[in-house]
């Protein structure tokens, strides 16, 4: 692709290119998002050998956008994330009371090791948090690892794949301890971290709210702990039970499920990160972090401009493979089919995919619902996420839903969950005042209403 010139249009400036190598494409934020035919037209043009490029206006959180800002900006970015860093570690000191077990030994530090994943190139160990884009990052780290011998890029890469089969080369564990001290003493070391209530709200639509592999562990998990009758579906399981469950599990120190894990109390102190990342501001510090390791977007997204639309309809794709995979077992589900399929559409409401608005499409199918395939729902939620409307409003949803189902908690659950966060509170920097957000809350959204969908 050969770059001539600027120019400006509209008091704005643009890159102008040859011609003959590429397409210059103008769209809007609102037509871009409602366009889902104009998105399907621009893969066929890239698919047929020719390159375009384009000017997004008013995309505040698209990597596309943010790429087109100046060098200092990324740079600001980078040291809001090494500022963040370094609060957490004077709220370590300050609190080593309230992060740090004296009795736990080295093999707590190994099993938080699991989690660590390494790139030589770049000198880079990131480590991956449940519920905090961790599989977006680890399809980062297959592509640029050493053996993507392919030119893989991360839209290559399914959630699923991400976390099955990883090269060894990007296992910490599988170098020796002195490469790993090394690693620790000198290589940038960062981690993401998310607003404590949105984290479980969104451990509870992932892994409750649809059919999930993590049933069958928590399931268990709660029946030893007396929060679960045996006989009772964990799909049926309320998010004021999960609630319950957690606040109770932290607040006395049993064991508890790592995706429902405060991130406080998972040696966060020990790892030491040179880079803290905010869930809230995701695209922005993303970015910042691959531009100080001088990894290029066009080197793990291919020809793909949009990266957060398409990171959305890569989630839709692969939650709905997974969801379809249990349910086609031969074990027998105690969550029926069709309302497994209705709460994976309520899913996608609920995570500000698909507009609430946006009814199911299959209800006419309601008594064969083994014939509603894999790639019927794939189809129909991208459709209507083309016609959701702007990102803005898709994820103002997202808030209604998680404050709408905190509303609805007991409370007595409500304090004892402050009670619980408050260490994540403190070192992450977070308000932990879920009950004065639900006041300034709108009720009637419907956002959560499971009967609505």
């Amino acid at each position: 692709m050969r770059y001539n010139s600027f120019f400006k249009w509209n008091n704005r400036k643009y890159l102008a290119i040859s011609a003959f190598t590429c397409f210059l494409i103008v769209v809007t934020w609102n037509n871009f998002n409602a366009a889902l035919a104009g998105h399907q037209l621009l893969q066929r043009i890239w698919s047929s050998g020719r390159r375009l490029i384009f000017y997004l206006p008013g995309i505040g959180q698209s990597f596309v956008n943010r790429m087109a800002e100046e060098k200092d900006s990324t740079e600001f970015i980078l040291q809001r994330l090494q500022t963040r860093a370094l609060n957490m570690k004077v709220a370590c000191l300050n609190n080593a009371f309230m992060f740090y077990n004296e009795t736990e030994n080295s093999s707590a530090i190994s099993s938080q090791e699991k989690s660590f994943f390494v790139n030589r190139e770049h000198r880079l160990i990131y480590w991956a948090i449940p519920k905090i884009a961790s599989s977006f990052w680890k399809r980062i780290f297959r592509v640029i690892d050493s053996s993507n011998k392919d030119g893989q890029t991360i839209f290559n890469i399914t959630n699923m794949e991400a976390h099955l089969n990883v090269p060894q080369s990007m296992e910490f564990l599988s170098y020796s301890r002195p490469e790993q001290e090394v690693m620790l003493a000198s290589y940038s070391k960062f981690f993401f971290v998310r607003e404590p209530y949105s984290r479980l709200f969104s451990a509870y639509v992932d892994k409750l709210l649809i059919p999930n592999g993590l049933g069958k562990t928590l399931k268990k998990e709660m029946v030893k702990s007396g929060f679960l009758d045996t006989s009772k579906c964990i799909w049926d399981v309320s998010f004021a039970e999960l609630c319950h469950y957690v606040a109770n599990a932290t607040l006395s120190g049993r064991p508890i499920d790592y995706h429902l894990k405060p991130i406080s109390f998972q040696e966060t102190c020990r790892f030491n990160a040179s880079l803290l990342g905010h869930l809230e501001t995701f695209t922005e510090d993303s970015r910042a972090i691959l531009f100080s390791s001088n990894i290029s977007i066009s080197k793990i997204s291919g020809h793909v401009l949009d990266l957060d639309s398409e990171n959305e309809l890569g989630y839709i794709n692969d939650i709905t493979a997974r969801t379809m995979e249990v349910l086609n077992t031969r074990e027998k589900q105690c969550l029926g089919r069709f309302e497994a399929l209705l709460r994976l559409w309520k899913v996608f409401q609920i995570r500000g995919f698909i507009s609430k608005t946006i009814s199911f499409p299959f209800y006419q199918r309601i008594d064969k619902p083994e014939f509603i395939q894999s790639h019927e729902l794939v189809y129909a939620a991208t459709q209507a996420y083309g016609i959701s409307g702007p990102a803005e409003v898709r994820h103002r949803q997202r808030e209604e839903a998680m404050l709408e189902a905190y509303a609805g908690l007991p409370e007595e659950t409500l304090v004892m969950l402050e009670h619980s966060m408050s260490s994540d509170c403190t070192l992450l920097n977070y308000p932990c005042d879920i009950r004065k957000r639900i006041k300034l809350y709108i009720a009637g959204t419907n956002s959560f209403n499971l009967d609505l969908v």
